[in-house]
């Protein structure tokens, strides 16, 4: 079974999606792909490639953001719709080919995740699902590489659905985890494959592109995740990871 409606946000990743968006495709109804300005010609050949809806918003970088991932997403919910089953997913996720969601056996109220490999060197990637070999990150919570969940899910009858308020990509999955009963967050009976290191892209992407090459500010983005990092350790402490984000105003 197909899933309805899915959300994907691509920024500067236009290269990985490339990969993952005409191989996950069979598995989608509705594609939407979030970018931002800056990225939109890159992701928009990608998209009418792949017969997937472009949105492009600055909402990434309003109200002094570096990287405001959720306020992006909760704008992208806006457009895709929100009703029925929806799958948030990250341009860098790869599904199983074996991938296969029964949504009529799901739980409505309920939000799923599902466990990730992650191939460090992108270059290995062969297409193949000869996953078994990379490690499974040790993921704690659900993260917002894949989230699927039901809009009528009494979690989510008050917006924003997930924070909007955070000045990076982190945060906001966490935000929206909690929305919902710890006995109603579950993982799926399937792993999928993460292209390139984890937990590096917060304030856009640092890691090289495909070819070797790097995106403009690269070196800035890598800079501010370990400043973010130091200041965690010093403080134990998040808020100036925060800004007050447009429309939703939290």
């Amino acid at each position: 079974m197909t899933i309805p409606k899915v959300l994907i946000v691509s920024v500067d990743f236009d290269d990985l999606l490339a990969i993952t968006l005409p191989r996950n495709r069979r598995s989608f109804g509705h594609v939407l792909v979030a970018t931002s300005p800056n990225s939109e010609a890159a992701t928009r050949r990608v998209c009418e490639s792949a017969n997937a809806s472009l949105f492009v918003t600055d909402a990434f970088y309003r109200d002094g953001a570096k990287f405001n991932k959720g306020l992006a997403i909760e704008e992208g919910l806006d457009v895709l719709g929100r009703d029925g089953w929806i799958l948030c997913l990250d341009a860098d996720v790869v599904l199983p080919a074996a991938w296969r969601i029964d949504l009529s056996r799901l739980d409505t109220q309920c939000l799923y995740g599902a466990r990730r490999r992650v191939i460090e060197r992108i270059e290995e990637y062969t297409g193949q699902d000869d996953w078994g070999r990379y490690p499974i990150a040790p993921d704690r919570e659900l993260p917002g590489y894949l989230h699927l969940f039901h809009a009528s899910a009494s979690a989510l009858q008050k917006r924003p659905w997930v924070g909007v308020n955070w000045a990076h990509a982190g945060g906001y999955d966490s935000d929206f985890e909690k929305k919902f009963r710890p006995d109603n967050t579950r993982w799926l009976p399937y792993e999928v494959l993460h292209l390139g290191p984890t937990g590096t892209n917060w304030y856009g992407r640092s890691t090289p592109r495909i070819d070797g090459t790097v995106v403009h500010g690269s070196d800035q983005h890598r800079n501010e995740m370990r400043v973010m990092r130091r200041i965690r350790r010093r403080t134990g402490r998040m808020d100036h990871e925060r800004v007050k984000s447009g429309e939703y105003g939290t």
